[in-house]
């Protein structure tokens, strides 16, 4: 998991869709309507929404095997709560949409907010609860979801041998 200021968000993209992924942030607006938008064809895509943020025990703690989550919020603010996957009960699987959840049966690991400005990076191995409102208070967040496969992840590594 990263969670970082948005402006150094390069340092942990992979090099050949870097400066793809950097022009689309550089056209993002709060204005954007809620679609899903390709980046790199399937490697790398994204979606902007909003909506409600709800109570953590409201919340569903999701993992996907295929994409790693980039989540940067335009507007309002929300929890990100962060579980180690492997120590959670598996509850649905849909590998055809890369969506599992998973029940709580555990304290997250790590507790964060994301708001303007910042981003959080979440791997497959990292089980998340997205929607959290901040202090208890239930707003709408308008935020971003940028998917990048985990492969381009592996073959930066490779290139890096």
């Amino acid at each position: 998991m990263v969670h970082d200021r948005l402006e150094h968000i390069d340092m942990y993209l992979p090099m050949e869709y870097r400066s793809r992924i950097k022009d689309f942030l550089a056209q993002i607006s709060v204005d954007m309507p809620e679609e899903c938008l390709e980046i790199d064809g399937d490697a790398v895509y994204a979606r902007i929404m909003s909506y409600p943020t709800k109570l953590a025990a409201d919340c569903t703690i999701e993992a996907h095997n295929v994409y790693v989550d980039i989540q940067f919020t335009l507007t309002g603010g929300e929890g990100i709560d962060v579980f180690p996957r492997s120590e959670l009960s598996e509850m649905t699987a849909d590998a055809a949409k890369d969506f599992y959840t998973f029940q709580a049966d555990m304290a997250p690991q790590i507790s964060l907010a994301n708001t303007p400005g910042w981003f959080t990076m979440l791997f497959p191995h990292e089980a998340h609860r997205p929607q959290e409102s901040l202090d208890g208070k239930c707003a709408v967040v308008k935020k971003g979801v940028i998917k990048i496969k985990m492969d381009c992840f592996r073959q930066r590594k490779e290139a890096e041998k």
